[in-house]
């Protein structure tokens, strides 16, 4: 199973809780599709970066980008990002800490190469 993200991007000290961790993660995730995207691509998807969510759970946490504005919903296709949702996402990607040493550089490197 792959290394859980959310535990890895809370290490960085850039996220103040789990929460903001699954909101920035979904943000890059409809940000990396071509279209709308529903709760269980986006499960799935998790799935992937080691993260087991239920859809209903990720549904809430999309309900909250919403009510950020960071996401709208496109009918019953998924959700899209807004300008303010892809503007904040690019700021706390940056945020990111530039690591030290040549083994934290190689898991900074693998850890941005799933975000984008």
């Amino acid at each position: 199973m792959p290394i859980d993200e959310k535990k890895r991007l809370l290490q960085t000290g850039v996220f103040k809780n789990e929460s903001d961790t699954i909101l920035f993660l979904l943000v890059k995730l409809i940000n990396s599709k071509n279209g709308p995207v529903g709760s269980w691509t986006l499960k799935e998807d998790f799935e992937k970066l080691g993260i087991l969510y239920g859809t209903a759970t990720i549904g809430r946490y999309l309900k909250m980008l919403d009510s950020k504005g960071f996401t709208i919903q496109k009918s019953n296709q998924g959700r899209i990002l807004t300008e303010g949702g892809s503007n904040g996402c690019q700021s706390l990607k940056t945020a990111l800490p530039v690591p030290k040493s040549r083994a934290s550089l190689l898991r900074h490197l693998k850890l941005i190469n799933t975000l984008t």
